[in-house]
C-alpha cells in the first residue's frame, strides 16, 4: 500500500513539473483534489 501511495505522490509531482514545464498553470483544484485523495488514501491503511 504505502508503494502505491509514494506512487501517487510522484505522479503529482511529475503532473506539477509537466505543466511547470509547459508553461501550462495547472488548474490548482485539480492538484489539490489529487494531493487530498492521497492523504486520505495515507490515512486508512
Amino acid at each position: 500500500m504505502q508503494d502505491k501511495i509514494n506512487d501517487l505522490r510522484a505522479a503529482v509531482a511529475n503532473l506539477r513539473k509537466v505543466a511547470h514545464a509547459l508553461h501550462t498553470p495547472l488548474d490548482t483544484s485539480t492538484v489539490e483534489a489529487a494531493m487530498a485523495a492521497v492523504e486520505a488514501a495515507t490515512r486508512r491503511k
